[in-house]
């Protein structure tokens, strides 16, 4: 099956190849280029780490839900490292370079792991389904999905993403730490969001924000499957209702924070409802609860609908 999925590529890669160097494509693909490889390495980054703390801490996880956790663990420590290296002046070069390097190389292990699991992928992925409901299922992902990989290769417009997501990165790496913006508000308490979005564009380029939002995005969607799929649903049927929701679409392919919102609103729950799956898991849940807040400050709602998840349990005994 790998050989064959190899072979299929190959014409693939190589048609690609032969179009970059007979059409010569604009400058501008060199740009294009970066951010790609930027983010596919601060996904290693990232999916490494939160690994290495999931192994350290004795988590336990099916595949589908593994991933979610380990880039939201990630993604909380990051953040995190990345704010207190702003409240040191430590918005350079060797900071982002320094810690990237740093966990790749303490992370070996896990960072080989995750590329098998990428090879598996890309092996043995059939984009368009053997059975009647497979195609169906990819013809449904078809257009939202190129709608929101089109918004994403195309420079921000969304008025928060400016101002706000990556306007204040972008001050904070002026200064070389953080500081308080006149007239932005949420400059003197940054959210999580921009921290790790500062991460990012210490790193790259505003694209790779937009990459790193949509990769984000992807791992909310898994943590929706897997959820669904284990309370007995269907994981395919809700994939779609979330990747045809409209608004869902729409904060895909912005730099916001309501995708990390969903992505720990559903870590959250998750560990809630399957707890018997996790040890501890009412205070990872508690952790994911409180990255949620952390993320977006009206994600305090989620503490209403993990009290009705608590509520329901004890009621029912």
């Amino acid at each position: 099956m790998e050989n064959l999925s190899f072979k299929r590529s190959t014409p693939l890669t190589a048609g690609i190849l032969l179009a970059v160097y007979f059409f010569r494509p604009p400058g501008d693909i060199l740009y294009y280029l970066a951010n790609f490889a930027a983010v596919i390495m601060i996904g290693l980054v990232y999916f490494s780490l939160g690994f290495r703390i999931m192994k350290m801490l004795g988590m336990e996880y099916e595949k589908t839900a593994a991933y979610p956790a380990a880039f939201g663990i990630s993604f909380v420590v990051l953040g995190t490292l990345t704010f207190l290296a702003g409240i040191l002046g430590m918005y350079g070069f060797f900071y982002p370079f320094f810690a990237a390097v740093a966990i790749m190389l303490i992370c070996k292990r896990e960072l080989l792991a995750i590329i098998e699991d990428m090879k598996k992928v890309f092996c043995c992925w059939d984009i368009y389904g053997k059975t009647a409901g497979q195609k169906v299922f990819s013809l449904f992902l078809f257009v939202p999905v190129v709608y929101a990989a089109l918004c994403v290769i195309a420079p921000e417009t969304y008025y928060d993403a400016l101002v706000y997501h990556l306007g204040i990165p972008f001050r904070y790496m002026q200064e070389g730490r953080i500081i308080d913006v006149d007239g932005i508000v949420f400059s003197g308490f940054p959210q999580l969001a921009s921290m790790n979005y500062l991460f990012v564009l210490l790193l790259s380029y505003e694209l790779a924000v937009k990459l790193f939002n949509l990769a984000a995005a992807v791992m909310a969607v898994m943590i929706i499957a897997v959820s669904a799929k284990n309370a007995g649903g269907s994981a395919r049927v809700s994939v779609l209702a979330a990747v045809t929701s409209v608004l869902f679409v729409l904060n895909v392919s912005r730099a916001g924070t309501e995708v990390f919102l969903i992505l720990f609103a559903g870590l959250c729950l998750y560990h809630l409802i399957f707890s018997d799956r996790q040890k501890h898991s009412l205070y990872i849940a508690c952790f994911f609860g409180g990255a949620a807040f952390a993320v977006k400050y009206t994600g305090i709602i989620i503490y209403v609908f993990a009290g009705l998840v608590v509520l329901f349990y004890v009621i029912k005994g």
